[in-house]
C-alpha cells in the first residue's frame, strides 16, 4: 500500500471538524465492521516527540510503537494533528502509513501541537493511540546575512515584491558620502534565493520614486509611484510588466495627487489605500483603469501616515504609522473595505513608523523601525488574530531596521535593505532568511 502524506499546513485545511473527547493515557479500541470476529489491533504507545515537549524543530518525526492485530491482519496507521486536543480534524495529515513513524511536513513556529495514530486492519477494526502535544521552537534570530556585498547597491525605501517565482528589488534611494547627494537608481534586480542577484534593468522608463510601490495583479507587476508629470509634483501614475523590461504606462480614470498609497490584491480586484494631504480614500479596480471610490472618510484617523497595510484571513489590516506628529500602533481591519473596526489600541509593541510587515507562517509580523524621540527597534513580533501578538525578538541581528522590506519566500521571512539611520552612507544591501 501506498503511503500518502498531505502537504498541508495543518490548521488551514478547511474541512469538517468534529468534536471528540480522547482519554490522554489509554487507547481507544473500535470495531466499524459488521462482522462479530473482527478484533481491533491492540492498545499501542506513542514514542516520540514526547509529550509535552518544547522547542520542537518544524519537521519532526512522529514514532509510536508497532500495534499488533490479534487476527494477524495487516495494519495501516493514519496520523492527525490538533491545536485543539478535543478537536481534531476528520482528514489525516498521513494515512495508509505501514510503518511506526512518519516525517511531518513543515508545522508553523511556537504552536502547540497536538497528535495521535489510528492504528486500523481492512475489516473495520480501528485502534486511536493516547494524545501527546508539543510545541515547535520559535523564529531563529542567531544567524547571518546569506549575500555577498556586492550583490547590489545598498538602498532603503525601496520596493521588493515576488513575481514569477522569484525575490524583485525595484527602485530606492541611496545617499552617497562623497557626492552628497541623493542617487534614486532607476534599477531592477532579481534572485530566485536572495543569495545571487541578476540585474534586470538599469533604465526603468519612468522616474525613480521614494514612494515607489509594487504589486502582482492578474500576473503582471503593477508599479505605483508619485512623480513630476510635466512640471506638476505628486502625480500618482500606475505602469506595468510582465518581465521587468517592457513597461507600459496605464491610464486610469482617476487622477491621484499627494503622499502615501498603498496597493493589496483583495476580494480578485486592486485596492489602493491614498493618503493625500490627510484626506483617505479608498477605492478598488477589476482592471487598473477603472476605478471606483469604496471609503472617503474611514474610520481610522484621517492624519494617519506612513501605516502599513496587510491582507490576512479575507481582512485588510492597516498596522502602525504616525498619527500627526506622534507615533501609533493601533490596529485596525476591515472584511470589506469600507467599514472598518479597532481591533487593539495597545498590541504590546511600541508605537512605530518607517517599519516592515509582513504575511509569514500564517501570521503577521511587524519589524523594526523608528518609535517615539526616533528610538530605533530591533524588535520582531507576530499574531495570528491582530489582537495578541508575540515577541519573537528584541535584537535583531540586522541593524538596519529603518524603511527595510520584507517577505514571504520559500518558507522562510526574508529582510531585505534598509538604513542603518537617517545620516548618509547608511544604507545596506544585506538579505537576511529566517525560518
Amino acid at each position: 500500500m501506498k503511503t500518502i502524506i498531505l502537504k498541508l499546513k495543518f490548521y488551514y485545511i478547511k474541512i469538517a471538524i468534529i468534536s471528540i473527547l480522547f482519554s490522554s493515557s489509554s487507547c481507544i479500541k473500535k470495531n466499524q465492521n459488521n462482522d462479530p470476529n473482527n478484533k481491533a489491533p491492540n492498545p499501542f504507545k506513542l514514542v516520540s516527540v514526547k509529550n509535552k515537549s518544547l522547542n520542537i524543530e518544524r519537521t519532526p518525526v512522529l514514532v509510536w510503537e508497532q500495534a499488533i492485530d490479534p487476527d494477524g491482519d495487516k495494519i495501516y496507521y493514519d496520523v492527525y494533528l490538533s491545536e485543539d486536543s478535543n478537536n481534531f480534524p476528520t482528514i489525516p495529515i498521513a494515512f495508509e502509513l505501514t510503518k511506526n513513524e512518519v516525517k511531518l511536513p513543515l508545522l508553523p513556529i511556537y504552536t502547540k501541537v497536538f497528535w495521535k495514530v489510528t492504528a486500523k486492519d481492512k475489516k473495520g477494526g480501528i485502534t486511536d493511540s493516547n494524545i501527546y502535544f508539543f510545541t515547535t521552537r520559535n523564529l531563529k534570530t542567531n544567524i547571518n546575512y546569506i549575500n555577498s556585498p556586492g550583490e547590489f547597491p545598498a538602498r532603503n525605501r525601496h520596493k521588493l515584491i515576488k513575481f514569477d517565482n522569484k525575490l524583485w528589488i525595484i527602485g530606492g534611494d541611496i545617499i552617497r558620502r562623497e557626492e552628497n547627494f541623493l542617487e534614486q537608481p532607476c534599477d531592477i534586480w532579481t534572485s530566485t534565493d536572495g543569495e545571487y542577484w541578476n540585474k534586470v534593468t538599469t533604465r526603468i522608463p519612468f522616474n525613480n520614486s521614494i514612494s515607489i510601490q509594487a504589486i502582482v495583479f492578474r500576473n503582471k507587476l503593477i508599479v505605483i509611484g508619485k512623480f513630476e508629470v510635466n512640471g506638476i509634483r505628486n502625480v500618482i501614475q500606475f505602469w506595468s510588466t510582465k518581465d521587468g523590461v517592457n513597461w507600459n504606462l496605464i491610464t486610469p480614470n482617476i487622477g491621484l495627487y499627494g503622499n502615501d498609497i498603498t496597493p493589496l490584491v483583495f476580494q480578485d480586484k486592486l485596492w489602493v489605500i491614498h493618503n493625500g494631504y490627510r484626506e483617505v480614500k479608498i477605492w478598488n479596480s477589476s482592471d487598473t483603469m477603472n476605478w471606483v471610490l469604496q471609503q472617503d472618510s474611514p474610520q481610522f484617523s484621517t492624519k494617519i501616515s506612513h501605516s502599513d497595510f496587510l491582507v490576512y484571513k479575507d481582512k485588510i489590516w492597516l498596522i502602525g504609522g504616525q498619527k500627526g506628529l506622534t507615533n501609533d500602533n493601533e490596529v485596525w481591519n476591515s472584511t470589506d473595505g469600507i467599514k472598518w473596526e479597532l481591533v487593539t489600541k495597545n498590541p504590546g509593541y511600541k508605537p512605530r513608523w518607517k517599519h516592515a510587515t509582513v504575511i509569514y507562517d500564517y501570521k503577521m509580523w511587524i519589524i523594526g523601525g523608528e518609535s517615539t524621540n526616533s528610538e530605533r527597534l530591533y524588535d520582531m513580533w507576530f499574531s495570528r488574530d491582530g489582537i495578541f501578538w508575540k515577541n519573537a525578538t528584541n535584537n535583531t541581528p540586522f541593524k538596519h531596521i529603518f524603511n527595510t522590506q520584507a517577505i514571504n519566500h520559500l518558507d522562510k521571512l526574508y529582510i531585505v535593505g534598509g538604513a542603518r539611520s537617517r545620516v548618509i552612507n547608511s544604507q545596506t544591501n544585506q538579505v537576511w532568511a529566517f525560518d
